[in-house]
Formats: C-alpha cells, sequence, structure tokens
C-alpha cells in the first residue's frame, strides 16, 4: 500500500502504524529487524514495535529502498 500525505503528512504518519500492523497480521510474520532511513519511521516504528523485541536501526542508506524508490518513479514517470 502507498499512503498518501493528505490531508496532512502528520495524518499519514498517524495512519502508518494501524497499516503496518495490519500487513504484518496479512502476512502472518513478524519481521526480525526494521531499518529505516528516516528519524520519523524510527520513532513510530520503535514505539509500535517495543514490546514484540523487534529492534528498529536507523540507517543513512538502505540500497534495496533506493533501487524501488527509483523503480517505482520511473514507472509512475514525470506526473508525480
Amino acid at each position: 500500500d502507498m499512503l498518501a500525505p493528505l490531508p496532512t503528512l502528520v495524518d499519514m504518519f498517524g495512519e502508518l502504524p494501524q497499516k503496518v500492523i495490519e500487513m504484518f497480521l496479512t502476512m502472518n510474520v513478524l519481521p526480525y529487524e526494521i531499518h529505516t532511513q528516516s528519524p520519523m519511521l524510527t520513532a513510530v516504528f520503535s514505539k509500535l514495535f517495543a514490546d514484540l523485541d523487534v529492534p528498529v536501526v536507523e540507517q543513512p542508506f538502505l540500497p534495496m529502498f533506493d533501487e524501488a524508490k527509483t523503480a517505482m518513479m520511473g514507472f509512475l514517470g514525470d506526473g508525480f
């Protein structure tokens, strides 16, 4: 799922915990570790997964994420 920053970016981040939990429940998995590039996501995920002992690691570079982002932007074209 893609989340739209509507009506605001803060609202989108408010939806994120529920969406992530729904995704893991649907897949019937729990991650071993979560990696982010964003201090905001690190804060959200750290609180969300603290009781489950799932570490959240913030890193400046996530090669797979950057490749996926580049591919998605290429797919969406200049209209995004």
